[in-house]
């Protein structure tokens, strides 16, 4: 125990440059002086590695370590994967044609409100004697296709694009 602590307190920082020469030759002196079991300890320790990997798939190194430890385990995992992306194409597809049928429900409606306002107008216009009415009710149906456009316009823009990395 004493051993370790003082091997700590006396470490040097790695990013002076020529240190790292020093430092190994600082460690085996230290090796030299230690007990076995002690040696054996210390051995293990600096025998540590770390690495990082980012990536949905294991790499071929883990796919190997998981099939010793648990044999079938990485057709377990290339499984797994398959589902799953099966499954987000999947969900892909819904949303976009979810979507497909919103635009396309709205274009009718909005159409049909439209062409029910003009034949109103044109019913008032001719059936009443209030032209401006007529009038009015002919501009309430072009103003309302102008807000929607700006309407949607200004939403279409606020929404984050899939394609953009922020």
């Amino acid at each position: 125990m004493s051993a370790k602590k003082e091997s700590r307190a006396k470490q040097a920082p790695a990013s002076k440059k020529g240190s790292s020469n020093q430092d190994l030759e600082d460690v085996q002196g230290k090796l030299e002086e230690l007990d076995p079991k002690d040696k054996k300890l210390v051995s293990l320790i600096l025998q540590e590695t770390r690495s990082s990997y980012r990536g949905p798939l294991p790499t071929a190194e883990q796919f190997s370590i998981y099939e010793k430890s648990c044999p079938g385990a990485g057709k377990r995992i290339l499984k797994y994967m398959e589902k799953e992306q099966q499954t987000r194409h999947g969900l892909d597809t819904k949303a976009i044609s979810a979507t497909i049928n919103e635009t396309k429900l709205g274009q009718i409606l909005g159409f049909s409100v439209m062409i029910a306002l003009i034949i109103l107008a044109a019913f008032v216009a001719y059936f009443t004697d209030n032209p401006w009415l007529a009038g009015a009710i002919t501009f309430l149906s072009a103003g309302t296709t102008v807000a929607n456009k700006l309407i949607d316009g200004r939403s279409n823009d606020d929404k984050p694009s899939r394609n953009k990395k922020s």
